[in-house]
């Protein structure tokens, strides 16, 4: 008897292993995945391993191949990880599979280009080549070389000014007329007062 309780405990032991090491192979379709954890789960039912549901889907769920990643987050957030089964979470996903396989199509697409990354760096880090410039050039006085430094910022700015013109919240000066009360005497007296906005200088 001592024996069998023994043999009992190391398959426990083994499946328990087996479910601690449970990932997806490669870029499985979810179908072998569903297939492959459901039958680990009922080897684990046969030798009295019993996992609460909510370990159970989160562990399928956060093995699934990374391409699945979106529609993980989804199903996590429309179903009840604790309540819900394994089997109706699969059901919920199988219906992103061609989403999912478009994902990873465009995944492989984008992984198997010939542009090699360090290649490219290398090529854009080295200066470019220039012809030998004349001598005379090459004498310019530290006044040229300052003179060229605030012409290439002047083209900058009007580049900048161009490309990111200011708001009406920047250039507006208040152009109506205000009118203001007071009470003079007894009585209410109204007058009007222009108004430019702080750092504006407007005529007056």
């Amino acid at each position: 008897m001592k024996g069998s309780g023994k043999t009992l405990e190391r398959q426990k032991e083994d499946m328990f292993d087996e479910y601690e090491r449970f990932r997806a192979n490669g870029n499985e379709s979810i179908q072998d995945y569903f297939i492959r954890f459901h039958k680990l789960v009922n080897d684990m039912k046969v030798t009295q391993i019993d996992l609460p549901k909510h370990q159970l889907n989160t562990k399928f769920v956060n093995n699934l191949p990374a391409y699945w990643s979106k529609y993980v987050s989804y199903t996590k957030n429309v179903m009840n990880m604790s309540a819900d089964n394994y089997v109706d979470i699969f059901t919920l996903l199988r219906t992103y599979e061609p989403h999912a396989l478009k994902s990873l199509k465009k995944l492989e697409q984008s992984s198997s280009s010939d542009v090699d990354p360090l290649a490219y760096l290398a090529k854009s880090s080295t200066p470019p080549q220039s012809s030998p410039k004349p001598t005379t050039q090459a004498a310019q006085t530290h006044e040229e070389a300052l003179m060229a430094t605030m012409q290439q910022l002047a083209n900058l700015l009007s580049g900048f000014q161009k490309q990111f013109p200011p708001n009406n919240n920047q250039i507006r000066a208040s152009s109506k007329p205000k009118s203001q009360a007071t009470v003079q005497a007894g009585q209410i007296v109204t007058e009007t007062v222009q108004r430019s906005a702080p750092g504006n200088v407007g005529k007056q």
